[in-house]
């Protein structure tokens, strides 16, 4: 199946969501979240442009960004546990929010 294929049904599915744990919005935004950021790490469009490959060419990006909307929506928050982030007693910057942050980030003084 193609990223372009899903809609968010499907994706709750994949990520085993139940009807109570998701809504629409919320799981939409995830979405295009994971596509703008498989787009803008691998250099690939979205869609087919002039005959192009985009990231419905390559069936091993569908798992990829299933794999990051599922990262997105458990992991919601700015920061992450300290314990989990590897650091006792604080809090780390999620390292998806960093990264997607930083493919965007023009002040590198």
């Amino acid at each position: 199946m193609k990223i372009s294929e899903f809609d968010a049904a499907a994706v709750a599915a994949w990520l085993k969501l139940s009807e109570d744990e998701w809504s629409e919005t919320e799981l939409t935004a995830v979405m295009d979240a994971a596509k703008q950021y498989v787009c803008d790490y691998t250099g690939l469009p979205a869609a087919s442009v002039a005959g192009e490959p985009s990231l419905d060419d390559y069936a091993d990006l569908t798992i990829a960004w299933l794999a990051l909307c599922q990262d997105l929506f458990d992991h919601r928050s700015a920061y992450a546990d300290g314990i989990a982030a590897g650091r006792q007693g604080g809090s780390a910057v999620n390292r998806t929010l960093d990264t997607i942050l930083g493919m965007h980030a023009r002040n590198l003084v």
